[in-house]
């Protein structure tokens, strides 16, 4: 069997963390992978850049979504559980959740509505392009997300430890060396 693409991994994902527990995305590769029979070629393929295999990558992605939708929440960085939502959505035994799906839930939406491309119409979902495109497109987010979550970091921390890390930074950037 061929890598899944990320939407394929929605509910596989979501079945894994159906017990309730606190999982880390290299928790679920494993049990991902072998729902899907990879084999040890299809787990170590890597993505062009090299930094990630694929079904890293992709489960990752199918995590940050059903996060935006609600399904998964994180109640700590880098762990990640079922929502009451998400129990709900498995009680309704679907064959297969993908995007057109997750539009029902208005985190999602929200989401999904930050990602649209100009000149983009209600029929062109992301549905129809390639994983590199919603990963290009995905960045783009991410780094606008991970600017506006730094800021409201830093405008909330202590004065003299934001004076601190102004100070490393200038100081990493090259600043203050003769």
């Amino acid at each position: 069997m061929a890598i899944p693409d990320f939407q394929t991994v929605f509910l596989p994902l979501l079945q894994t963390c159906s017990d309730g527990k606190e999982y880390r995305l290299g928790d679920v590769i494993d049990t991902i992978s072998k729902h899907f029979n990879l084999t040890e070629e299809e787990i170590n393929e890597r993505l062009p850049s090299g930094k990630q295999t694929v079904i890293r990558n992709r489960t990752a992605w199918s995590c940050t979504y059903l996060k935006k939708a609600g399904l998964l929440e994180s109640k700590r960085p880098g762990f990640f559980n079922i929502t009451e939502a998400g129990l709900e959505v498995l009680k309704q035994n679907h064959e297969r959740i993908n995007v057109r799906f997750l539009k029902q839930f208005d985190g999602f939406e929200e989401f999904h509505k930050g990602k649209k491309v100009e000149n983009t119409t209600d029929d062109q979902s992301t549905d129809d392009r390639t994983p590199d495109e919603l990963m290009d497109e995905g960045y783009k987010q991410i780094h606008s997300n991970l600017a506006e979550e730094l800021l409201d970091k830093l405008r909330s921390v202590d004065p003299f430890f934001f004076e601190r890390i102004v100070g490393r930074l200038l100081s990493n950037m090259g600043y203050g060396e003769h």
